[in-house]
């Protein structure tokens, strides 16, 4: 009689296509995981710069006064008198080295508000402005994503 000790090869090859199949299978939902994970936090992303951008223009222009706006195309400036920081500009551009930037100038120091903004308007409504603006963002993984907030701020 004849004893087998170990594993003929098409047993190895069963388990060999079996794992190979599984790791397939781990490969392909941790991809998905992984840009399910990237679109999430592309939204979360573009809320938080839309929501920064409006919450510290809506904070600066209640206590402004004397606002003008220039708008063209790719373009858009405001100017203010602020009561503390003075003369007040935001800034945006589509173009440039600061493309696509929400850019606060004061007389001594300026800082930029957020980034991937691809829209700015600012429509002139007598006793408010209404801002009007979109953050687009295109991760390397995943679909791009948008979203487009308004807020009217009335002046003081």
């Amino acid at each position: 009689m004849r004893t087998n000790s170990g594993f003929s090869m098409v047993e190895m090859l069963v388990v060999v296509g079996i794992f190979t199949m599984m790791m397939a299978g781990l490969y392909t939902a941790l991809a998905a995981g992984n840009v399910s994970w990237q679109a999430s936090e592309n939204g979360v992303a573009i809320q938080r710069d839309a929501r920064n951008a409006l919450w510290v223009m809506a904070k600066d222009l209640r206590k402004g006064s004397g606002a003008a706006i220039t708008q063209s195309v790719g373009s858009t400036t405001l100017i203010f008198t602020h009561p503390t920081d003075g003369s007040v500009t935001y800034t945006w551009s589509d173009s440039g080295a600061n493309a696509k930037k929400l850019i606060r100038q004061m007389t001594a120091s300026s800082r930029i508000l957020a980034n991937n903004i691809s829209a700015l308007t600012f429509t002139d409504q007598t006793t408010s402005i209404l801002i009007s603006t979109t953050v687009t963002r295109s991760p390397t993984v995943g679909p791009s994503a948008s979203l487009t907030l308004s807020q009217e701020v009335a002046y003081r």
